[in-house]
């Protein structure tokens, strides 16, 4: 079998005992199904009057948290340095209410190293099954680890939420949002906790940073991310554009982290949260930050 990916609208041919199956414009369909996920959400806003979204409150740690805890980094320092450390560096830069999600999965997590034939057929350096709460290792490098452990530390199976990625069902229509603006903003806090020496999907971590500059303290998006609420970074949004607006510009990052090599729709993209920003902000913010989203631009090759 043999794969060709073509320019413009990505055209897949697979050659498979001299017959030809030809997928085609892979591109256009990824955008009808996330418009299809962007008219859900938007009836279900019409529907509950700008309520469906609705700000979550953090509650402080019980004595109770408190202790278990500390137990589990006891536990921790003495069955895994790797992971310790992670936690000791995490514990850094969040508060203890944003390390609940961590504290809940660590417990039961399973990690496994895969073995020489999977390493070799698999795109990935590692991967996080966030329903299963299993991380797997294709390639072991530092910065593998530490990207999936956040991945882990955000993931609230309660409510099918993994950081700012969000699954559902409204009416019987399902729906997903977030999941390239929480691919990229995993990695932004990758980049600044961590320091890796490689960056992974760095036009989503772009367009991740340009998201980032809307909230008016940074801390609260890495709050947000941390627990697992996508509602109120939509909500921080509204602040600077129309709810609709939130969602549509979250579902075309989503695009781009199913076709990064779109360099048009990328770019687009960035122009159009220029307007937002500059709708909403003063003129010296709107220049900081269009100087910053224009470095982001990608030039025609």
């Amino acid at each position: 079998m043999k794969e060709i990916i073509l320019g413009g609208d990505i055209s897949v041919y697979l050659f498979i005992g001299g017959f030809l199956i030809y997928q085609h414009k892979v591109r256009k369909n990824t955008k009808l199904v996330l418009q299809k996920y962007e008219k859900t959400l938007n009836k279900a806003v019409d529907d509950n009057k700008n309520e469906f979204f609705v700000k979550e409150k953090i509650a402080i740690l019980t004595k109770e948290e408190k202790e278990k805890f500390q137990k589990i980094t006891e536990k921790l320092k003495q069955c895994n340095d790797s992971i310790y450390e992670f936690y000791r560096e995490l514990s850094r830069h969040t508060e203890p209410e944003s390390r609940r999600n961590f504290i809940r999965n660590i417990t039961s997590a399973s990690l496994e190293i895969a073995d020489n034939k999977l390493q070799k057929n698999c795109d990935y350096e590692s991967f996080y099954d966030q329903t299963k709460n299993k991380l797997t290792i294709y390639k072991q490098m530092p910065e593998t680890l530490t990207h999936d452990l956040i991945h882990l530390s955000s993931n609230n199976r309660a409510v099918n939420t993994l950081g700012f990625y969000k699954t559902g069902k409204y009416k019987d229509e399902i729906y997903e949002i977030g999941i390239g603006l929480n691919e990229g903003y995993t990695e932004v806090l990758n980049q600044r906790f961590f320091e890796p020496l490689n960056v992974n999907s760095p036009k989503l971590v772009r367009l991740s940073s340009l998201i980032e500059k809307f909230y008016q303290n940074p801390k609260n998006m890495e709050k947000d991310y941390f627990d697992a609420c996508l509602e109120n970074l939509i909500l921080e949004l509204t602040k600077s554009m129309d709810i609709k607006d939130a969602i549509n510009i979250i579902l075309k990052i989503d695009y781009i982290s199913f076709h990064p090599n779109d360099r048009i729709f990328y770019n687009k993209l960035i122009k159009q949260l220029i307007e937002l920003y500059r709708q909403s902000h003063k003129r010296q913010e709107t220049k900081e930050f269009m100087e910053e989203a224009k470095k982001q631009l990608v030039k025609k090759k």
